[in-house]
């Protein structure tokens, strides 16, 4: 199990929360604590991770399907060429600790960091997506490059791009 703390930012209710899979079910209890911030200690288990990770997955891609159409149907307006720039030369995961894969941490501050599946973050995890990003910045920037030589429209860099 992969423990995860928060602050309540809303009410102090205490609450449980079932997640139902094919493969088992998962419980994520949360312990209200009498405290001026509300924090709370939270414990969820690896499918109800994954959960949460397939129902992210899901809202992300809905959310560049929604920016491809909008660069699909404004193919050559300010904002759609400026988008295709920015998301060609984006270096917001330069430098992330995990290569900018998104982690949980524990308990605490000594607690180890590991990732959404529950892998620890290792030296050798950070190597690899750091190398992984590099990678997919150098295709992204030479595919924008090539592409806007060719005079291709913005719109249509930006869905090459989330190809």
């Amino acid at each position: 199990m992969s423990s995860i703390s928060f602050i309540a930012s809303a009410q102090p209710s205490t609450s449980v929360t079932s997640v139902n899979t094919t493969a088992q079910q998962s419980v994520a209890t949360v312990q209200s604590q009498p405290s001026p911030n509300y924090s709370s200690s939270v414990t969820i288990s690896s499918s109800a991770l994954y959960a949460n990770y397939a129902q992210t997955m899901a809202e992300k891609t809905v959310g560049q399907n929604e920016t491809i159409a909008y660069a699909l149907a404004n193919p050559t307006t300010p904002l759609t060429s400026q988008n295709a720039y920015l998301m060609a030369h984006d270096t917001s995961m330069n430098g992330s600790p995990v290569g900018g894969v998104v982690s949980i941490a524990g308990k605490t501050a000594n607690d180890a960091i590991s990732y959404a599946n529950g892998e620890p973050v290792t030296v050798a995890s950070q190597a690899y997506f750091t190398k992984q990003y590099a990678s997919y910045q150098k295709q992204a920037l030479q595919l924008y490059n090539t592409e806007n030589s060719n005079r291709t429209s913005p719109g249509q860099i930006i869905s090459d791009l989330f190809s």
